[in-house]
């Protein structure tokens, strides 16, 4: 049988009327990344870069170390823009079809996807829903479309992007790209 307990004595009062305080604090501590100790096997690494500088670059370091690398960069229209590259509309669903079906077609399926497109230099203009929307449509909704075509299958989704939580305290922050959190932690269930 249940049996309600309570305290007796003095000084009971004075307790329930304490706020709680948390016994543990969280902390953050800077993190200081090391090559890798192990290396992954070649021919499995795909990313989703847009153009800029640094991230061409991490797909050239990729295919170097032996990694096959598609590049899809953001464009107004769902395009094979070379061998290895494609264009696709963020927002278009049937973009992200199209592209699956391609490699298909090569016979190339992704085991492994690295979404950068949420990795930007900090937006100095202010906060307004065009800013906003452009956010969503390359973060939130290419997530979520690229999971939706993918469907479920041995895959890994890797998401970098930057200036979108407190670090180190010195970061300009753009709240807009928060949102891509939802898509992080559901597709994972999801697939």
């Amino acid at each position: 049988e249940r049996a309600g307990h309570h305290v007796l004595g003095d000084g009971v009062d004075e307790l329930a009327e304490r706020p709680l305080r948390p016994l543990l604090r969280p902390v953050l501590r800077p993190l200081v990344v090391e090559p890798a100790a192990h290396q992954e096997r070649p021919g499995g690494r795909h990313a989703l870069p847009d153009g800029r500088a640094h991230l061409v670059e991490i797909a050239k370091r990729l295919e170097s170390e032996g990694h096959d690398v598609i590049s899809v960069q953001v464009g107004e229209q769902y395009e094979k823009a070379g061998d290895k590259d494609y264009k696709l509309k963020p927002g278009q669903r049937e973009d992200y079809d199209a592209l699956l079906k391609d490699l298909s077609a090569l016979n190339i399926t992704p085991r492994r996807v690295v979404h950068l497109w949420g990795v930007s230099p900090a937006n100095q203009r202010p906060l307004e829903i065009e800013r906003f929307n452009d956010a969503q449509e390359t973060g939130f909704f290419s997530l979520l479309f690229l999971a939706q075509a993918l469907g479920k299958g041995p895959i890994s989704i890797n998401v970098v992007t930057s200036n979108m939580q407190d670090v180190t305290g010195e970061e300009s922050l753009c709240p807009e790209k928060a949102t891509i959190l939802g898509p992080c932690r559901v597709i994972p269930r999801e697939l």
